[in-house]
């Protein structure tokens, strides 16, 4: 599978998913993996865009190194910072 073929139906589902979230009072953590992301750092970046405070990313660096990238520093230094 292709992450950026089909990443603009990745995030509608999860945009759907994060408001059956709310309705819920739960949060999704969701884990970059292959084979609907590739698990590299900017894919987790990426997928932190959507911004919804019911929607988290867990970035796992081993699925980074899986993917073929270099999970510290170079994955971890795509992501972004977040208080919460």
């Amino acid at each position: 599978m292709d992450p950026d073929a089909c990443f603009l139906r990745i995030v509608d589902a999860l945009r759907a998913l994060a408001g059956q979230a709310v309705k819920h009072g739960v949060i999704i953590g969701l884990e970059t993996s292959t084979p609907a992301t590739s698990g590299r750092g900017g894919d987790g970046a990426r997928l932190a865009a959507l911004d919804h405070p019911n929607l988290k990313v867990v970035w796992d660096p081993a699925n980074a190194v899986v993917a073929g990238e270099k999970a510290v520093p170079d994955g971890y230094g795509t992501l972004p910072v977040s208080a919460h």
